[in-house]
């Protein structure tokens, strides 16, 4: 089995408190540098590619550019998700990136996506919830690329520069009614996530881990994915089927 994206969450504290970002109800957490060398030898069989993503701001993690040089190192293709706030410290890392995905859901600052203009050695793609509701930040991404933006769902501001346009969804939750039973999705089939105390999960929409398929700190990774749980919801899937509660109510 390969997986197109690892997600690990690195820390799960954020430095902001944005109104589409549903809270979590987890300890506050920062993997140690250890947790995380750990945890890239028991994925390095399954994927050459991760992502510092689920929540929190993985900027704010002290030793992120350790963390980032040394998965590169290990030859992994890092892809970091970041609100960009804390960014400017941390330009000297970008070498290492892949790709840096630059949530501008929370801020209209021009210092950011001057910031994130200085990045030159790897894909950087900025995302946003339907940007015509935002026609402040509309006008500063057409200022500063000198670009007409247009409704394109991935739009190309410039060279490796690209503006990834979505509608808002909603983060499932335990509490909401049931969406559909009928539905396919790419947990565990080519994705899986990794929460900061080591939970793995099917998902990076898992903002709780409900659907906790075992602690990687505390069970093989290949034994927490062929589980019994673990293949029903690959089975479920395949079949356009969701298993879990939680996947029930989602409706991404």
């Amino acid at each position: 089995m390969r997986f197109k994206r690892v997600y690990i969450e690195i820390t799960n504290v954020c430095n902001l408190s944005c109104s589409f970002c549903l809270p979590h109800h987890r300890e506050s957490r920062f993997m140690s540098f250890e947790e995380f060398d750990f945890i890239l030898g028991q994925v390095k069989p399954f994927t050459n590619y991760i992502y510092l993503h689920v929540k929190g701001e993985p900027l704010l993690h002290p030793d992120v550019d350790r963390f980032i040089e040394h998965a590169y190192n290990l030859g992994f293709y890092i892809n970091l998700t970041t609100n960009a706030t804390l960014l400017h410290e941390h330009l000297s890392v970008t070498k290492f990136l892949r790709q840096v995905n630059v949530s501008l859901h929370a801020t209209n600052d021009l210092e950011i996506i001057k910031t994130v203009k200085k990045i030159s050695d790897c894909i950087v793609c900025f995302r946003i919830w339907n940007i015509d509701e935002n026609p402040d930040l509309k006008h500063l991404l057409e200022s500063e690329f000198n670009k007409e933006i247009d409704n394109s769902e991935n739009f190309t501001l410039a060279e490796n520069v690209f503006l990834s346009q979505k509608n808002k969804f909603k983060w499932p939750s335990l509490d909401d009614e049931i969406a559909s039973d009928k539905k396919y999705c790419y947990g565990l089939i080519n994705q899986l996530a990794i929460l900061a105390d080591g939970t793995v999960t099917p998902c990076c929409l898992d903002n709780d881990g409900d659907i906790c398929l075992g602690n990687i700190f505390k069970e093989d990774l290949d034994k927490i994915i062929n589980s019994e749980r673990a293949i029903n919801i690959v089975n479920g899937f395949k079949n356009s089927v969701a298993v879990e509660e939680l996947c029930k109510k989602c409706t991404f």
